[in-house]
């Protein structure tokens, strides 16, 4: 039923008759301006708020609070996922103070009960010595529990701490096997590092084709400093025949995601390039797409601008797996 105005004719009245209500707002026969409510606009504020959290620092914070009473009662229920993530609230501040001591209780009740990522995250707070007393051999331990269950993050970390015990030539060897795992799921970071390590002149298990192998696939991934480190392998002739200018293409590519260390090579090696090579490594730049997407079917090209060039949007191919170690 439609909501009456305030000149809706009523019934009911002694006489029979249809009478009129007298509007709140008339004021000595003259219709005033109605006062306005808040509300309306209270209501409009809060949509902004939950549709954009960013404008107003507070509303992400609610919904932190919200999430975090939920997570904790969920880890106190004995959720083993809750119990991680609860651990990572408190570790990272993430709407609620940062403890590690508590975090390090959470990623323990959860790390005993099997969990490879609390595992994992229990053994980087035993290597780092947060909320603990910094402790390899139990870092080392856990880690290998969480690799041994095939979390790639683990192995990857497993293998670093094996290739910083240089002295030994069994713990480079566990490096090459435990980052090899890691890389083979993916992983860029891990693909990168075991690019290093094989191509490390003073490592026992040097391979300088496997290294290759491995930065190129890290780079594919647009890892910028697998791109600069390929990028320097093939400028030295490092163990690979010297390529000046794929050696400036993937400088290219690794200075136009900011890595600082490629500006600097680029430069270096431009001085000792023809024109002509510069602007071919340019070109194979311009042209250069990830191995994921030039699988992808090919699209109808935009129209040309006033330049006479299309121009063309890329999008991002990775599954989103790497972190800004992110």
């Amino acid at each position: 039923m439609m909501g009456e105005s305030p000149f809706t004719p009523t019934r009911g009245t002694p006489s029979g008759h249809s009478t009129v209500k007298k509007p709140h707002n008339l004021k000595n026969g003259r219709l005033m301006p109605k006062t306005r409510s808040l509300w309306p606009f209270a209501c409009l504020l809060t949509s902004i708020l939950a549709i954009v959290p960013s404008l107003c620092p507070l509303a992400g914070e609610y919904e932190a609070i919200g999430s975090l009473k939920e997570t904790q009662r969920a880890a106190q229920q004995g959720s083993v996922e809750a119990q991680n993530n609860l651990g990572m609230i408190h570790r990272d501040g993430l709407g609620a103070a940062r403890d590690y001591a508590e975090a390090l209780k959470w990623f323990r009740l959860a790390a005993e009960k099997g969990s490879p990522e609390a595992q994992s995250n229990l053994a980087a707070m035993y290597r780092d010595g947060k909320g603990v007393e910094k402790s390899p051999a139990q870092a080392k331990e856990w880690f290998q529990k969480a690799a041994d269950k095939g979390l790639a993050e683990a192995q990857l970390a497993l293998g670093l701490m094996y290739r910083q015990e240089r002295s030994s030539p069994e713990s480079q060897r566990a490096a090459v096997d435990w980052l090899t795992k890691g890389a083979e799921q993916g992983l860029a970071d891990a693909q990168y590092a075991l690019g290093l390590l094989l191509n490390d002149p003073a490592t026992p298990v040097r391979d300088d084709q496997q290294a290759l192998l491995w930065l190129r696939k890290a780079a594919d991934q647009e890892f910028p400093k697998a791109q600069t480190a390929l990028g320097q392998m093939l400028a030295d002739g490092n163990g690979v025949p010297r390529d000046a200018v794929q050696a400036l293409m993937w400088f290219n590519l690794a200075v136009t995601q900011g890595d600082p260390a490629a500006a600097k090579k680029r430069k270096v090696l431009m001085e000792s390039m023809s024109q002509e090579e510069i602007a071919k490594a340019q070109g194979l730049a311009d042209k250069w797409l990830p191995p994921a997407m030039e699988r992808l079917p090919t699209r109808p090209q935009p129209p040309a601008t006033e330049g006479g060039r299309a121009e063309i949007r890329r999008e991002d191919p990775k599954p989103g797996m790497r972190k800004k170690s992110e």
